[in-house]
């Protein structure tokens, strides 16, 4: 497998229309491109492994975080109103 081209992935992510961001949002949002791009790069030959990464990454994880702070808020909803009385 050939590593992909750096200069090539750099010139195509400036290409993308300016949102008005800082210089130091625009930096991290590159670096994240960046690094995704490399990491399904890196599955293009197993594609299971590429969807369930997508799965994780896109659906599972953020659900599971989601999931944690509703559990959380319904149990202090409770724990405060068993101290109110109500």
């Amino acid at each position: 497998m050939t590593e992909p081209d750096e200069d090539n992935i750099d010139g195509s992510l400036h290409a993308l229309p300016s949102v008005g961001a800082n210089d130091l949002l625009r930096a991290r949002t590159l670096a994240r491109a960046r690094t995704r791009f490399v990491h399904e790069q890196g599955l293009v030959g197993r594609p299971w492994a590429r969807n369930a990464s997508r799965v994780w990454t896109d659906v599972l994880a953020p659900g599971l975080l989601v999931g944690g702070a509703a559990v959380y808020l319904v149990w202090a909803m409770r724990f405060c109103a068993e101290l109110t009385g109500g």
